[in-house]
């Protein structure tokens, strides 16, 4: 099939490729508002999606002249390391019925990554209708979280304080500081854009009944806000929260505290937790809690050289590779093995200096000495990002550690490579 990058300011292609969408979504809520606005003014020229922010390409696999399948990919940075670093969001993938199964999303996803790789992107992450589908190209389990179920009069045994509003448009600066705030030392947060905090905040809460609240204790500035909304779920209201942020503990108690003020109107209240918060410590009788450890999508790594260079290095891993290489004469540097089949650009062997801060990895051209670990590429992104440590996956199929690999040095590096503060906090 042929592959290229839709011109969506084409009515021809914008039509074809959001009929692709509507029969495959079976929504087709977008495709009857493009035809009505092109009858409606046939000269005036459609947004071009690239322009957008954050930027979106739309790519399409053509069978003869016929558009079977479509991707776009969305032009975000996230956090990584204390860094700021580009990730490709997929989404909207899509193919007709009659073109399935012949290799159209493959052939989109193989162009589609090499060009954000040429552009410096260092990760792609998705949310994928079947895990096992994207593992082909590439994709393994994304960042982790608790889906937490809590009855909302249970709520109202926390200490109540503080003052509680609901979100104004001037409020925008404190609610992106409590954000900015919330996701300090993680990886994978999205860096938002005006256009998704105008997404997320500017609904209309009357029509939409989705709420935008902030909690301030009295004496300080405001530490929490909650995004939330009520759906019907077998025949109780339940209060799902779809976004929070909390400056520390005593913002989260107070938020909680507020959300059992609903009791009398919602059974439920359910929120989702990034795995290093533990509400259990905040209740002096946890077992109504229900906690569910959810996988929040995929992630691959786009640029393997890139994304190991990023890793930061730490004073005390720096100190301890120093030392240890002095007492066993060990090498200050380690070496991973890349398998990357799907982007093979990547597969290789490469050295990453432990004791100097911000030394690029080096790709060794020749073939060396066995690498401390191999790395299949699903699983180099959770390994990176920190939502699984190398002590987890040491028996992991895709991860293989040098046998001989010396008691210390693996220690050190189980340390380097460990569990991290890590989410993904918006979806595409």
């Amino acid at each position: 099939m042929q592959v290229r990058q839709l011109d969506m300011t084409q009515v021809p292609e914008a039509l074809a490729a959001t009929q692709v969408t509507a029969t495959a979504f079976r929504s087709p809520e977008r495709y009857r508002q493009l035809v009505a606005e092109t009858r409606a003014a046939p000269d005036r020229p459609l947004p071009d999606p690239a322009a957008y922010d954050p930027a979106r390409r739309i790519w399409g696999a053509f069978a003869g002249d016929t558009l079977a399948a479509v991707v776009t990919g969305i032009s975000y940075h996230i956090l990584f390391e204390g860094q700021v670093v580009p990730m490709c969001g997929i989404g909207g993938v899509a193919t007709l019925p009659e073109y399935r199964r012949q290799g159209a999303i493959r052939a989109i996803m193989e162009r589609l990554l090499r060009q954000v790789r040429e552009e410096g992107t260092v990760f792609s992450y998705l949310y994928p209708f079947s895990f096992q589908f994207y593992a082909k190209f590439g994709y393994g389990p994304g960042c982790r979280r608790h889906r937490v179920e809590l009855p909302a009069d249970f709520l109202r045994t926390l200490p109540g304080s503080g003052q509680i509003r609901h979100y104004r448009p001037e409020d925008r600066a404190v609610v992106e500081s409590i954000y900015a705030r919330f996701t300090a030392g993680s990886n994978g947060p999205v860096r938002r854009t005006p256009w998704l905090w105008d997404r997320l905040l500017g609904q209309d809460r009357w029509q939409e009944q989705q709420h935008v609240y902030i909690w301030q204790p009295a004496d300080g500035p405001e530490a929490a806000y909650a995004v939330f909304k009520t759906v019907a779920e077998g025949g109780k209201d339940t209060l799902r929260v779809q976004d929070w942020a909390v400056t520390g503990p005593a913002g989260l108690t107070g938020l909680l505290s507020f959300l059992g003020g609903f009791a009398d109107q919602y059974a439920t209240v359910i929120l989702q937790v990034p795995t290093h918060l533990d509400l259990t410590h905040y209740f002096a009788e946890p077992r109504p809690l229900k906690h569910q450890l959810e996988i929040a999508g995929q992630s691959r790594v786009v640029h393997a050289a890139m994304a190991l260079s990023g890793l930061g290095r730490p004073d005390w891993l720096i100190r301890e590779a120093r030392w240890l290489a002095a007492e066993t004469g060990s090498p200050t540097h380690m070496t991973w093995q890349i398998e990357d089949d799907f982007l093979p650009e990547n597969s290789g062997l490469y050295r990453l200096d432990l004791a100097t801060a911000g030394q690029p990895a080096e790709r060794l051209e020749t073939p060396g000495p066995a690498a401390d670990i191999t790395v299949r590429n699903g699983i180099l992104a959770p390994l990176l990002l920190g939502a699984q440590g190398l002590d987890e996956l040491a028996g992991h199929p895709d991860v293989k550690i040098r046998p001989d690999m010396d008691e210390q040095r693996l220690g050190l590096l189980c340390r380097f490579l460990s569990r991290k503060k890590n989410g993904i906090y918006d979806s595409f």
